[in-house]
C-alpha cells in the first residue's frame, strides 16, 4: 500500500478581466474557445491539495487487484480573489479493478469507479429564456455539483486457439460485457 499527499500554488494565473470572478482554470468543459475571446491578464491564483491511497496485489494465485481512494480539493480565483472550485475539483475519487483466471481459457474480470460530482456553471435562468440560448450564470462559477457517479462492470474473457488454413496459428480472445450501470451526469 502507499499514501501520497500533494500541495501546489498557483499564482499568474490567466484570469478574466472583465469578469473578476473568472479564472480560466474554472471553465474546464464549461465555456467553448470562442467564448473565450475576451481580455486576459496573469493575475489569478489557486491552490489544489490531496492524499491518495493506492493497493495492488500483483497475479497470484489467479487472482490480481488494484485499488485507489484519492480525496481532494481545487481552488481558482479571479481579480476579486474569492477561491472557488476548480473545474476538476472531484472531492473524493474511488476506483477498483479486480480479477481472477480460472484456466488458461477463461478469465473474469471486473471495474468499480464512483467519484464525486463535478462541479459546472449553472445558466441564468432568466437571461437565457430572454435570449432563447444557454447564458451562463457568472455570478455562480462552478457554484453547482453535477451528481455522484458510479460505475460497474464485469467482464468474461473466453481464449482459444485454432488452425488458419495455411497451418499458421492464431489466438483468439472473446469478450463479453456480462453487466454495466453508471449514474449520474457528466456536465
Amino acid at each position: 500500500m502507499t499514501a501520497e499527499g500533494y500541495a501546489k500554488n498557483y499564482s499568474s494565473y490567466p484570469v478574466a478581466a472583465q469578469f473578476p470572478c473568472l479564472s480560466l482554470a474554472n471553465t474546464g468543459y464549461t465555456f467553448a474557445v470562442r467564448d473565450l475571446l475576451f481580455p486576459i491578464t496573469s493575475a489569478g491564483r489557486g491552490r489544489v491539495r490531496g492524499v491518495e491511497f493506492f493497493l495492488e496485489n500483483k497475479f497470484t494465485r489467479n487472482w490480481f487487484g488494484q485499488t485507489n481512494l484519492s480525496f481532494s480539493r481545487t481552488r481558482h480565483s479571479g481579480l476579486d480573489g474569492v477561491l472557488r472550485p476548480g473545474s476538476f475539483d472531484y472531492p473524493f475519487l474511488f476506483n477498483a479493478v479486480g480479477g481472477y483466471r480460472l484456466n488458461s481459457k477463461w478469465e473474469f474480470s471486473s471495474r468499480i469507479a464512483y467519484f464525486g460530482g463535478r462541479p459546472y456553471t449553472p445558466f441564468d435562468e432568466g437571461l437565457s429564456k430572454q435570449q432563447r440560448r444557454g447564458i451562463y450564470d457568472l455570478s455562480r462559477i462552478n457554484g453547482a455539483r453535477a451528481p455522484d457517479y458510479f460505475r460497474f462492470d464485469f467482464r468474461v474473457d473466453r481464449s482459444g486457439t485454432g488452425q488458419c488454413w495455411s497451418g499458421w496459428g492464431f489466438t483468439m480472445r472473446r469478450t463479453a460485457r456480462i453487466f454495466q450501470m453508471h449514474r449520474g451526469t457528466g456536465n
